[in-house]
């Protein structure tokens, strides 16, 4: 779980409903108060950052007041922190896609990166329904063998193999097609009977006639 972000406790941010714009301001004012310039005023016997307290009243004349809820804060609330933190749970599963990518790229000869985050949103969704490399690697077995060099061989990616249809690829079973001549005979073969008591002729008609009109 993410603790931090941007310095701040994302409980806290949670709890005050907080936007991005809210942390960044935030953020400015923390490093420039840590800095010693700031100054400051005494506010019902509170101490207050002169900066703070303007960007307070700036919050209270914003249209977007349940968004702009930074006015909440202030030393007393503890919501600063002195570590930050990245979003860990998009890698949680990443030697499991570096995996699954390569597989891809190998059956497909192309260059797909598994730290895209769509891909990794993908992958770990799916993981967390249950299923391991091995159903991934069935699932593009399965797609490859049947969408290789047809119409739908722009599907073979990681956002449709992936996606929400899942479970469905990788229950289907795969009929292997033949090839049909139907329509097509070759003349040069001997046709087969559809009687099987019945013998064909193996003469000419030709010299048949002639022995019959006594030519030989």
């Amino acid at each position: 779980m993410q603790y931090s972000f941007l310095g701040f406790s994302v409980k806290k941010i949670m709890e005050f409903g907080l936007g991005i714009k809210d942390l960044a301001v935030l953020r400015y004012f923390d490093d420039f108060r840590e800095s010693g310039r700031m100054n400051y005023e005494i506010i019902e016997g509170e101490k207050y950052n002169d900066d703070e307290v303007s960007y307070k009243n700036y919050v209270r004349l914003s249209t977007e007041k349940d968004k702009g809820s930074a006015s909440k804060c202030s030393s007393k609330t503890n919501i600063l922190k002195d570590s930050s933190t990245i979003d860990t749970n998009l890698y949680k599963y990443i030697k499991e896609a570096s995996e699954i990518i390569s597989y891809l790229n190998l059956s497909l000869g192309t260059k797909y990166k598994e730290k895209n985050k769509g891909t990794l949103t993908s992958i770990n969704k799916r993981i967390n329904e249950g299923y391991n490399v091995d159903y991934f690697k069935s699932v593009i077995s399965k797609k490859v063998k049947k969408w290789k060099c047809t119409k739908f061989e722009q599907y073979l990616n990681q956002q449709t193999l992936f996606g929400d249809k899942f479970e469905v690829y990788l229950n289907q079973n795969i009929i292997k097609e033949e090839k049909s001549n139907k329509g097509y005979v070759d003349y040069r073969e001997p046709r087969k009977l559809r009687f099987n008591n019945f013998k064909g002729r193996d003469y000419d008609y030709d010299d048949l006639e002639k022995k019959l009109l006594g030519w030989e």
